[in-house]
């Protein structure tokens, strides 16, 4: 008998929701995982959010599946196959009672913020029910883990020529300085970093998108001998990325500008969003706690005690070991091969975002 033809799987359609908070890395990364569920994974993706000039600026040119809406709009839509809420956002009651009535129920997620600590890992996967409506509802914890959600594995959209083209575009780039890409907040331990800058002793190419930190850092040094600077526009996501890319070393703020330089295997510190109870710096010691696991041959006293410094654990012992701008502007072996490893360890160890959610979109089964 001859075989019947088999027939394609259904196009999944996904509600991804983001609001734009104070800063655009929540919308950054939904912009990426969007992307990937279009071009990765064969998905349908409805992009709803509260800034769509911003979308827009960040993804200029259209991608086929992937469509942009006014968070305004959503109360009134049809919920899609899969409904992923970023970061904590809530969905207006007359979209959710829609979810609560359809048949089957539509996969609902929540997206949470990315952390080395210990209870992402203990936390990832567990379902909820909504106390009204009895929807059922899982948790996705990204993080540096086996067990968690993993990390957004994302193939550059440019080359590395390519990339220090695209900064070139913005201005002359010397070519023996120390290109060094500087996107954090300013705080105290910025200000000391700004402060240490003054008495660089070699030269060194300032990347500076737009942010008051980037802003002091150029007044600080303009002018000075052996200081140029690159003032990034706002540009697109891919530009941002190839600027960052075409660095030698970054300080970055956020969780998607820091997983973006983590992946060009660069040196780089991570500053995490500063907060009054000083969460960030137990946050950064889960980070060095990871990464000192996961690469336990490697001597990370440097890294360690620089990025302590610049998420404001600025103890005595930290300042007297090495801080942040030595460890961006040494060009020391280790500091690469270390950078270059745990890029690595990421991309083979750690489970990449986009794929997770998938499986659970294709498979989802209440428990």
């Amino acid at each position: 008998m001859p075989e019947h033809p088999k027939l394609p799987e259904k196009l999944l359609v996904i509600d991804l929701f983001c609001r734009v908070i104070d800063n655009f890395g929540d919308a950054g990364v939904c912009l990426r995982l969007a992307r990937a569920f279009v071009m990765q994974h064969g998905f349908e993706v409805r992009l709803w959010c509260d800034d769509l000039a911003l979308l827009r600026h960040m993804q200029p040119d259209p991608v086929l599946s992937l469509s942009f809406h006014a968070w305004a709009e959503h109360a009134a839509a049809n919920p899609a196959d899969g409904v992923i809420c970023g970061f904590g956002c809530t969905l207006d009651d007359t979209y959710l009672q829609a979810m609560a009535t359809c048949k089957p129920q539509p996969a609902y997620i929540h997206l949470e913020y990315l952390s080395a600590e210990p209870w992402v890992e203990n936390t990832h996967g567990l379902w909820s029910t909504h106390p009204r409506l009895g929807l059922k509802q899982r948790f996705c914890n990204p993080g540096f883990a086996a067990g968690t959600a993993g990390l957004l594995h994302e193939t550059p959209a440019l080359t590395d020529g390519q990339a220090l083209q695209t900064l070139s575009q913005y201005g002359e780039v010397p070519a023996s300085a120390r290109r060094v890409f500087v996107f954090g907040y300013a705080t105290a331990a910025f200000n000391q970093f700004v402060a240490d800058a003054i008495h660089a002793t070699c030269a060194v190419h300032w990347v500076l998108p737009q942010g008051a930190a980037g802003q002091a850092l150029r007044a600080a040094l303009q002018g000075r001998a052996g200081h140029t600077f690159t003032q990034l526009p706002f540009v697109s996501q891919t530009q941002f990325d190839a600027a960052l890319r075409s660095c030698h070393a970054a300080w970055v703020r956020g969780e998607d500008s820091a997983v973006t330089a983590m992946f060009t295997g660069i040196p780089m510190l991570w500053q995490l969003y500063p907060q009054d109870d000083g969460a960030h710096t137990v946050k950064a010691q889960a980070l060095v706690d990871t990464v000192g696991k996961a690469l336990p041959a490697h001597d990370l006293s440097a890294w360690q005690t620089a990025i302590k410094a610049c998420n404001g654990a600025d103890t005595a012992q930290h300042l007297q070991a090495i801080r942040p701008l030595q460890y961006l502007l040494h060009q020391d072996e280790m500091a690469f091969r270390f950078a270059a490893l745990w890029a690595q360890h990421c991309r083979a160890s750690v489970p990449d975002i986009a794929s997770t959610l998938a499986h659970w979109l294709r498979e989802w089964k209440i428990p």
